[in-house]
């Protein structure tokens, strides 16, 4: 079983013991644990960004639907004016 040690992720006891030669040993079960979760953080945060893009880019959408509608009253007003002095 070879040895595996979560760089980025370790305690001060851990890398005490670390370069005592003590480093933990993982199992294949307790990597395909790991990465599981791994997995769904990464899909939950990945939902969450496209969730809050979608919501910001319905809210672009509803603002520019607004301003086309104001401008089109408007253009149609103007036509209007000119066409009925």
């Amino acid at each position: 079983m070879g040895t595996f040690s979560k760089a980025g992720f370790i305690t001060c006891h851990q890398q005490d013991d670390q370069q005592n030669g003590h480093e933990k040993k993982f199992t294949m079960e307790d990597l395909h644990f790991m990465l599981q979760e791994l997995y769904k953080a990464i899909m939950e945060k990945v939902f969450m960004e496209n969730a809050a893009m979608f919501a910001a880019l319905k809210n672009e959408t509803t603002s520019i639907k607004k301003e086309h509608n104001d401008l089109s009253k408007g253009c149609q007003k103007y036509v209007l004016e000119q066409e009925n002095p």
